[in-house]
């Protein structure tokens, strides 16, 4: 039974079930996730207008839960994680509260913000999970509940486009940039007082991407292309969205671009 518990919870664990980068376990686990993923928002978007108040306040729900569940069940066994590292202070954890904030409010500077900031911030962390879970089995409880997790944001992100009661805009963009900056303000003196890297802006994580922007700037410079990184995702993300509604509308009304007479 100890054997079983250590797989399941702790770093105690064979190295051939360490998870890695890019083994044969992390792309199940992102295949099964954007499978996850498109299946729910397919749904999402075929209900009613009745059920789609029920189904928002469960996603709600589940959203905020994801920054309280998984740090708790992490604390208590044997991860060697603190407490303080799990703030709502990250881009992922502090989506927790800003997705049902976004959600609830319907405020347009928050949903723009959370469609181009927050969902490709859990995909990107699925995507290269932290350096803890490297010390973990793919096997785990833990790096099972960490792709969950992320997919709950994503879906619950995402899920006001699917009710169709939401459409990102152009001139939120720089509100969705302005919320990102002021984070990552926020997060460089907690981080010296803590010991933290939230929003990883004190130290590149390592076996990230941000490592070779470290190599290229420095530390502190690397932050500069991150928040430059940022700003041009939120940009990509506005302009495929505007391409996905000028394809949508041409293809709603096909005579309206030939020409008449």
């Amino acid at each position: 039974m100890r054997q079983v518990f250590d797989v399941l919870f702790t770093r105690q664990v064979d190295p051939g079930l360490l998870w890695t980068w890019g083994c044969p376990a992390h792309w199940v686990y992102m295949a099964l996730s954007l499978i996850a993923v498109v299946l729910i928002l397919r749904h999402l978007s075929r209900l009613p207008e009745a059920r789609q108040a029920r189904a928002t306040w469960w996603l709600v729900g589940l959203a905020f839960s994801m920054w309280i569940v998984p740090p708790v069940i992490m604390c208590v066994t044997d991860t060697g994680e603190r407490w303080i590292e799990h703030l709502p202070l990250h881009l992922c954890s502090s989506a927790c509260i800003v997705i049902p904030l976004a959600i609830l409010s319907r405020n347009q500077a928050l949903l723009n913000y959370v469609y181009g900031l927050c969902f490709p911030g859990a995909v990107m962390a699925i995507v290269t999970p932290g350096a803890m879970y490297r010390s973990l089995s793919y096997l785990g409880f833990h790096y099972w509940l960490y792709n969950v997790s992320h997919v709950i944001l994503i879906v619950a992100g995402l899920a006001p486009i699917a009710f169709g009661w939401f459409q990102p805009r152009w001139r939120y963009y720089l509100p969705a940039c302005g919320i990102g900056t002021a984070l990552m303000i926020v997060d460089y003196p907690i981080n010296k007082l803590l010991d933290t890297n939230y929003l990883f802006v004190n130290i590149p994580e390592p076996g990230t991407p941000i490592e070779a922007m470290a190599n290229l700037a420095g530390v502190p410079g690397y932050v500069a292309i991150l928040a430059g990184v940022a700003y041009a995702v939120i940009a990509c993300l506005f302009a495929a969205w505007s391409l996905i509604a000028l394809i949508r509308r041409r293809a709603s009304h096909p005579g309206a671009a030939q020409p008449t007479g």
